[in-house]
């Protein structure tokens, strides 16, 4: 797997790295410490099984780190890649309005990262303004990502960013997501209009 080149990023999107990471690292390690002082100390002789008290304790905490701090994508390794195709499909959902099965469209991504075999995600964000029944993929439909860019992931960060695309101020109407929270921003914005972090691009 090719590892980015960390020092070649532009300054100040590392920088918002740094401190993005720094943040959501910290709080999980608050929470955890919380959750650890909890399990030595809080009384769980009430319950049938004392010790089930401390584990759903230490698991609570380990999911709030997951989903409020996205504890989970500092697990993944960094990498750089080359976009080799770009598709969509649909998943369904567990279950849509009336508790009936839905689908979501997703967006199938082909990467190059040096790998024997190419790198396979599926990226899904749904359009806020979708109507009714109608999904809508922004990754899709605005189309950040095309055959041939370079992305970069770096750990911790949402979704692989698009880098160093050649000669963007000719490319009609340009999009680049932001890695840190997946909004699309247009070639204009040096920050994301959603989170005011820096865009790689």
């Amino acid at each position: 797997m090719k590892k980015p080149e960390y020092e070649k990023l532009p300054r100040e999107f590392r920088a918002d790295y740094a401190k993005f990471a720094a943040v959501r690292l910290a709080l999980s390690a608050v929470v955890l410490a919380a959750a650890a002082f909890g399990c030595a100390f809080l009384d769980f002789s009430g319950m049938k099984y004392p010790a089930m008290g401390r584990v759903l304790l230490a698991g609570a905490a380990i999911a709030a780190d997951c989903v409020l701090l996205g504890l989970h994508r500092f697990l993944r390794p960094s990498w750089e890649g080359t976009v080799l195709s770009v598709g969509a499909g649909y998943k369904l959902k567990a279950a849509g309005e009336k508790g009936k099965p839905a689908k979501r469209i997703i967006v199938e991504l082909e990467i190059d990262r040096g790998d024997p075999k190419p790198y396979l995600p599926e990226l899904y964000r749904e359009d806020k303004h979708a109507v009714g029944d109608q999904h809508i993929n922004v990754y899709q439909t605005e189309a950040p990502y095309k055959e041939g860019d370079t992305l970069v992931y770096l750990r911790g960060t949402k979704v692989p960013a698009r880098y160093g695309v050649k000669d963007a101020e000719d490319l009609t109407d340009p999009k680049f997501v932001c890695a840190f929270c997946g909004e699309v921003n247009e070639l204009k914005h040096e920050r994301c209009r959603e989170c005011g972090r820096t865009v790689l691009r």
